[in-house]
């Protein structure tokens, strides 16, 4: 008799572990996936933004195309690492005031 409900409740453990399995599985096949290929990771890059030169993208545009470059890489980052990242995208007086704004 004791063995009949070792047995019973095994099964039903291992029918909801399945259930549970399955569920994450269905999941994380939903998640979307990025894959970038060789020639396509090279093309995905971006010029430092100084806020100087007269060929120079408005801010909003520069700052959208560098947060796709940040999806792109597929790891998710802190806000400490988000703009770390984007500092280290800033040239000339644009990367002064960020300096200037440590210094305070």
């Amino acid at each position: 008799m004791l063995a009949k409900k070792v047995n019973e409740g095994n099964a039903t453990l291992s029918t909801k572990l399945n259930e549970t399995f399955s569920a994450v599985g269905e999941r994380l096949d939903a998640l979307p996936q990025v894959a970038i290929l060789g020639q396509e990771a090279r093309s995905m890059s971006i010029t430092p933004f100084s806020g100087i030169t007269e060929e120079a993208a408005q801010f909003s545009i520069w700052l959208r195309r560098l947060e796709d470059i940040m999806r792109l890489r597929g790891a998710a980052l802190s806000n400490e690492q988000k703009a770390n990242f984007l500092i280290g995208y800033l040239d000339g007086i644009a990367r002064e005031k960020v300096e200037e704004l440590d210094e305070e």
